[in-house]
């Protein structure tokens, strides 16, 4: 039979363990706590450069004719993308009508390089029947948009199939890089290489092409998931006509 001094020892053997597991489940529990309180800083500094490009965006096409004395009765027109990382518009993008996708021109925005919550410049896409490079035929309350948007479940977020209702502009934040997306860095400003195209699949996480034609849909991601966590806004129509 155990004695007394040897059941005082394995009650303290025993009070020693549940310690050390409480310890270890508050450092865990501490740990998952700031992952979690550092995704949601993250998140909101994507939010953030989201509703800048978003207020730019906007500003360039209310703006447009003052900004361009040629045509100083145009109005309401968006930039192509940058499609060579360098934050500035280079020419024409693709044909009239079709739509494309590349990273945000800060420098003809004016803007900083914006970057997500993880450090990463921000993407755009912009529909062909408000690209201001090669322009559509006309442009007034009902051109049509070209992106439908979907959330992280497959929710539509616009009137599906309602041409009137699709977005004609989507900005994104890729988010930090999933498992396989190995994301170059080429000596540009923003992370990434000089080929827009190449760098799409390293960056966003569905399988956008570089050049949109007809309607599309993109799919806003969350910041903790493992499939997508791109951060996306958008522009429509009437966004910037209940403007001008």
């Amino acid at each position: 039979p155990a004695t007394p001094k040897g059941h005082e020892r394995g009650g303290l053997l025993l009070v020693v363990v549940l310690v050390l597991l409480l310890g270890a489940s508050i450092v865990t529990l501490s740990q998952r706590d700031l992952a979690a309180d550092a995704r949601l800083r993250a998140q909101a500094r994507s939010v953030a450069a989201l509703a800048q490009a978003r207020a730019a965006l906007l500003g360039f096409a209310v703006s447009y004719g003052e900004a361009h004395p040629a045509e100083r009765y145009s109005y309401g027109y968006l930039p192509c993308p940058d499609t060579d990382n360098d934050g500035s518009v280079i020419g024409a993008c693709l044909s009239k009508a079709r739509g494309v996708l590349g990273r945000l021109p800060y420098r003809t925005l004016g803007l900083a390089d914006l970057r997500d919550g993880w450090g990463d410049c921000l993407w755009y896409a912009v529909a062909g029947s408000i690209k201001n490079n090669p322009k559509p035929d006309e442009l007034n309350w009902d051109s049509p948009g070209q992106f439908d948007l979907v959330d992280h479940g497959g929710r539509a977020l616009t009137v599906a199939g309602d041409p009137a209702a699709r977005a004609v502009a989507v900005i994104l934040a890729p988010g930090i890089a999933r498992p396989g997306q190995a994301r170059p860095s080429a000596g540009q400003r923003c992370p990434g290489s000089a080929d827009t195209s190449a760098d799409l699949p390293t960056f966003l996480d569905q399988p956008y092409p570089n050049a949109l034609d007809g309607p599309h849909t993109f799919r806003q991601g969350t910041a903790d998931s493992t499939t997508n966590n791109d951060l996306l806004t958008w522009i429509t129509v009437d966004d910037i006509f209940d403007l001008l």
